[in-house]
């Protein structure tokens, strides 16, 4: 059953949540791979953009700091492939797999997997940020520019 039929059949929620989710997240990684394409491709040169960051902010409608994350893991899941698949199937979010990608490596990703399964977004972002080196400041500043405060 795909998800169409599982929103227009009488079937359980939970059943199409599932089928709904494991299909956005299959999608995600379709559009993480198609990312690196465009970015070999050089997509973001003919339409004038500084960089592939850029003309992904603009053609998602994203902040230049998540196009940034967007296309660095389009690149790293290339060579994970186990972090790859569990975001395919489902079973690691988007989210987690931006900030995995900043640090796994093809030794670290499937111990990674099993914790990123088990832990929050928020406690992978810390991992990546201590693991990259990040200044706990730069971190915090980050943070708070992504956020209207009104």
């Amino acid at each position: 059953m795909d998800i169409r039929e599982s929103l227009d059949n009488d079937i359980d929620p939970l059943e199409s949540f599932d089928l709904a989710r494991a299909s956005v997240a299959a999608g995600q990684r379709r559009l993480l791979s198609a990312i690196a394409k465009c970015e070999r491709a050089g997509v973001w040169r003919t339409d004038g953009c500084r960089d592939m960051a850029q003309w992904l902010s603009g053609r998602m409608g994203i902040s230049n700091w998540a196009a940034r994350r967007w296309a660095a893991a389009a690149h790293s899941l290339e060579r994970l492939p186990l972090i790859s698949a569990a975001m395919e199937a489902g079973s690691v979010s988007v989210d987690k797999v931006l900030e995995l990608c900043r640090f796994a490596t093809l030794e670290s990703e499937q111990e990674l997997v099993g914790w990123a399964q088990r832990v929050s977004p928020a406690t992978v972002r810390r991992r990546a940020d201590v693991a990259t080196g990040q200044d706990i400041q730069d971190v915090k500043e980050a943070d708070r520019a992504r956020f209207v405060r009104g």
